[in-house]
């Protein structure tokens, strides 16, 4: 789950998006769906516009695999392929929807299919006219046997283009989960010929985005140049946009206050305490929906054993992770986060969540427990991850459990993640404003998330029941799924929601942190 943000609105009496907007505290010289038709009112397309102007420098401390949406689920990835490429809708920084590709949908009243409006006068990089051919063509592509994210994508039946609209029939009536997973990565729009052209994605550019691959330079930096023919009057604004790979989060601070780079996300707030002083830099803080979770292999013993996962929940102090790790910049959190407010329950409910290391030792020694080595995997260049990990192994050493971390270089953590590799592994989430996606996609037996391999059809089906349900219903079902989870089944142990912090030049106008950790460009601006 070094996801990419897959996120919904937040269900509630008439399953319409929550009303939460990220509260940020900002230092430094800056700039600044429940009906079942929705339209915006997006400009329509200027051809006689230009002038792009500026190069901004984003720092990442990872390298992309690949830029093809079929291939990757990891943030190294798709923060680089999401400016080249568009969805059919996207979040609002309100969590509700605004169009893209799509300038309209219907949700029929069953509930079992949307259908989509295809904008006109959109172009792949190419120059080639989007179509709702091409629109079916890419679901497809996410959803075919070679994606490694077609699970996602598993509740819809079929996809039919008629004129300039598609439409998405499905299995079950599930119409919010689907906007949410269309809302963002990996559901982008792809150009068939480029496709067929160079056999898939991987080191080339077919979208629509404000931004086109210009060139890829390995161990370097990945530069992308403004779209000119962009679909969106007055965007992109930059006539560059560079990924330069920088070390660490610390190299990350230096390079930010020398002018090296212009943009960076930071996770280890102690890195980023460099740059708060920093009159050249702005530093912010906002609220988030990301999470950092831990792992078991429930393919191996004792994980295998619902007791011995519980067992270790109550070793886990989370609050004292929250305090040492991230310096007390988050929440401890369950499953469904604390901003999803109509569905969030009190920590109260599952009492794993008191820590309790006399209890663990209890219920270790009744699971025939008596010492226990295992390794604890984390992706090196995940300050959060890394940080977190000596804080959970001094934990659970007080519960007579000896554990080893094993950081490992991001590319190989997630083949350990994706292949079962590990005892237990850090992962991190963007967040989710609602339950749909990742209770059906990281917890279920077809789940294309399941890192954990955990399945339990009973478990399944009221994950099914709950996705379907609206209203009260939705509410009560949404409750007993997840003191399910958590209280008995227990492939994951969720620890907290992390806030993101930010750092960028005081020269960089437009960007704005949104609680969903999307990072967008089209409108930033940078000055001479």
């Amino acid at each position: 789950m070094a996801l990419v943000l897959v996120v919904g609105a937040c269900g509630s009496d008439d399953d319409t998006a929550p009303e939460t907007i990220a509260d940020t505290e900002t230092t430094g010289d800056s700039g600044d769906s429940g009906d079942t038709e929705t339209t915006g009112d997006t400009e329509s397309p200027d051809p006689a516009r230009g002038g792009l102007s500026g190069t901004l420098i984003a720092g990442t401390t990872a390298e992309p695999a690949s830029l093809d949406p079929i291939f990757e689920t990891n943030l190294a990835s798709t923060l680089v392929y999401m400016p080249m490429y568009d969805p059919l809708i996207e979040f609002a920084p309100d969590l509700g929807y605004t169009p893209q590709i799509a300038e309209s949908y219907q949700i029929a009243d069953d509930g079992l299919s949307i259908t989509f409006s295809i904008r006109e006068g959109v172009t792949f990089h190419s120059g080639r006219a989007v179509t709702a051919d091409d629109v079916v063509y890419s679901f497809d592509r996410l959803r075919s046997e070679e994606s490694i994210n077609k699970g996602l994508y598993a509740f819809v039946d079929t996809i039919e283009a008629e004129g300039s609209t598609v439409t998405f029939n499905l299995n079950t009536a599930a119409p919010q989960a689907l906007l949410a997973i269309l809302a963002v990565a990996p559901s982008v729009i792809m150009d068939r010929e480029v496709v067929e052209a160079n056999g898939d994605l991987r080191r080339v550019d077919g979208g629509t985005g404000a931004f086109e691959l210009a060139d890829w330079r390995s161990g370097s930096e990945i530069a992308l140049t403004g779209y000119s023919e962009y679909w969106a009057a007055g965007l992109p604004k930059l006539e560059q946009l560079i990924f330069r790979f920088v070390p660490d989060e610390v190299s990350a601070a230096a390079a930010l206050t020398a002018g090296e780079i212009d943009w960076f996300q930071f996770t280890d707030p102690l890195a980023a305490s460099g740059i708060k002083s920093a009159s050249s830099v702005t530093y912010t803080e906002s609220d988030s929906l990301a999470y950092v979770y831990l792992a078991f292999n429930t393919t191996l013993a004792p994980f295998d054993d619902p007791a011995v996962r519980q067992a270790i929940g109550y070793g886990i102090d989370r609050q004292e992770t929250v305090d040492i790790a991230i310096e007390g910049r988050g929440t401890v959190t369950s499953p469904i986060t604390p901003a999803q407010v109509e569905l969030a329950q009190p920590l109260e409910t599952f009492p794993s969540y008191n820590y309790d290391p006399d209890k663990a030792i209890e219920l270790l020694s009744e699971a025939g427990i008596d010492g226990l080595s295992i390794t604890l995997t984390a992706n090196s260049s995940n300050a959060v991850m890394m940080a977190t990990a000596p804080v959970v192994v001094d934990q659970l050493a007080r519960i007579g459990i000896e554990a080893e971390i094993l950081p490992q270089e991001s590319s190989v953590w997630l083949d350990s993640l994706l292949n079962q590799n590990y005892d237990m592994i850090f992962g991190t989430s963007g967040g989710y404003p609602n339950p749909d996606v990742p209770f059906y996609n990281s917890f279920t037996c077809e789940g294309s998330w399941n890192y954990s391999k955990i399945c339990e059809p009973s478990f399944d089906e009221q994950v099914l029941a709950a996705r379907a349900a609206t209203g009260a219903e939705r509410v009560a079902l949404y409750n007993e799924v997840e003191t399910r989870f958590v209280n008995e089944l227990s492939p994951y142990l969720y620890l907290y929601t992390a806030d993101s912090i930010w750092g960028w030049s005081s020269d960089v106008d437009g960007f704005t942190p949104l609680p969903l950790n999307e990072r967008r460009f089209a409108q930033v601006t940078i000055g001479e």
